[in-house]
């Protein structure tokens, strides 16, 4: 791994690509649209019956693939999304899939606290507990 964020590309950049990803490979899994390198990909339950390697562990060595009883369909998308990815002449060279989980309930923020919330930040992660928690997004 020579970069885990694939050179960080701008937002709009990579939104080309995951459109692409989305059109070419999306039909089981679908692909959206984060910021810079990360992404988001929405797959069948049954893929999460895997473990995977967070590439920022593993800059300036062999990556491992996916391991565990799910794996194979992640591995397959991953090389797939190869020609894809590389179409774009970025400094990425395919998609990497780690960080699996699945979509947390959260109850409002009004209904918890008793008071309405707005959020204003930079963060994609904190945006979405944001929207989670039915805060208003600033």
């Amino acid at each position: 791994m020579v970069d885990f964020g694939g050179g960080h590309p701008e937002t709009n950049a990579a939104a080309e690509v995951i459109e692409a990803l989305e059109a070419e490979l999306g039909g089981e899994a679908h692909f959206h649209t984060g910021v810079q390198y990360r992404h988001t990909l929405v797959a069948p339950r049954a893929w999460l019956d895997v473990d995977c390697a967070p590439p920022h562990d593993f800059t300036g060595r062999t990556v491992p693939l996916p391991t565990g009883p799910a794996a194979q369909p992640l591995i397959d998308l991953m090389e797939r999304s190869r020609p894809i990815v590389q179409r774009y002449g970025m400094d990425a060279n395919q998609i990497w899939l780690w960080g699996q989980g699945s979509q947390p309930v959260m109850k409002p923020f009004d209904q918890h606290y008793g008071v309405a919330a707005g959020m204003v930040t930079a963060v994609d992660l904190v945006r979405g507990l944001g929207r989670l928690t039915a805060m208003t997004m600033v």
